[in-house]
């Protein structure tokens, strides 16, 4: 009998851990399963984070063209009052035609007066240009004749802080000289 729940009780030992074993396994995929599902939430807040922020640049873009469309309707709306009080005055126009004929004469000598005026003008602005043009070079030639200085300066102030340096050596190495000579002298004197 003790043969029999030795035996039962070793079966009963590797049923329990054959359960075991089943249940380990199990709970590894769903440990896998969980971190896949983990993986997923991350990825998919990753995405409704990308969309919402392309949802809210799209939003300020259809914001910014409204404001566009807007403002080019009040434009064309302020085109026709304008194009409308041009016709008006178009209509005007035609009625004043023959008064401007006349004056037509008179403002042909005018224009004569402002061309030569004009073109005076412009070859001043010509003359003026040039000149700019000039000092513009010239003040490129100063800026490269002192920066050729500067670089002079800085060459030399550094040939100067190394013969400072090689100054200072020497003066030590003499210092240093000096007291062993003063040292080799005082040894035989005693």
């Amino acid at each position: 009998m003790k043969a029999l729940l030795v035996n039962l009780l070793v079966v009963l030992s590797v049923i329990l851990c054959g359960f075991n074993a089943v249940q380990w396994y199990r709970e590894a995929k769903l440990h896998g399963k969980v971190l896949d599902l983990g993986n997923e939430i991350y990825r998919k807040a990753s995405e409704v984070q990308s969309l919402q922020q392309e949802l809210k640049a799209s939003l300020e873009e259809r914001k910014r063209l409204e404001e566009i469309r807007e403002s080019r309707e009040s434009m064309i709306r302020s085109n026709r009052l304008v194009v409308s009080q041009l016709q008006e005055d178009a209509a005007k126009f035609e009625r004043d035609a023959k008064f401007q004929t006349a004056k037509a004469t008179q403002l042909e000598q005018h224009v004569e007066q402002y061309r030569g005026a004009f073109d005076k003008a412009n070859e001043n602005l010509k003359k003026q240009n040039e000149v700019i043009q000039t000092q513009n070079e010239k003040m490129k030639q100063l800026a490269d004749d002192r920066n050729e200085m500067v670089g002079r300066f800085n060459k030399l102030a550094t040939d100067y802080k190394s013969l400072g340096d090689d100054y200072t050596k020497l003066m030590s190495m003499y210092t240093n000289l000096v007291a062993q000579v003063q040292a080799a002298n005082q040894k035989p004197a005693k």
